[in-house]
């Protein structure tokens, strides 16, 4: 339910920002988990205002250990707090919700902050074990 909170409002955060399609660029990299590619999940980029950070939030799918923003909802840079959810990909095609669903979690949500400079569009991430 937080999730889901979490993504509505970074939603109303990115249309209130007057539609400015090129804000930020896109940010990329690389996800691991004990040294394994992540299969499935998500990187939730949160500005972080306490430390002057007034930039849009967004969120990178990971599939097969990579991730990437959407195009014209990319970051400016500056510390942003970090929430990556790892999943491994694999679902039972006889339930109702297979379609949609990223797996069993492989770690409890991990979050850690990031200072990402303002022409970094690469910063990978490590996932230590629990």
């Amino acid at each position: 339910m937080r999730f889901l909170l979490l993504v509505g409002l970074l939603l109303v955060g990115s249309v209130g920002c007057g539609g400015n399609s090129g804000y930020g660029e896109p940010l990329r990299g690389k996800v691991t988990f004990d040294g394994q590619p992540i299969p499935r999940g998500d990187v939730i980029l949160e500005p972080n205002s306490a430390k002057g950070n007034s930039g849009p939030g967004t969120i990178g799918q990971i599939t097969d250990g990579r991730y990437e923003t959407p195009g014209g909802k990319g970051i400016v840079g500056g510390e942003y707090t970090v929430t990556i959810r790892g999943y491994d990909g694999k679902v039972d095609p006889s339930t109702e919700a297979a379609a949609n669903s990223p797996g069993k979690a492989l770690f409890p949500a991990y979050q850690t902050e990031v200072n990402i400079p303002t022409d970094g569009t690469e910063v990978d991430f490590e996932i230590p074990k629990p």
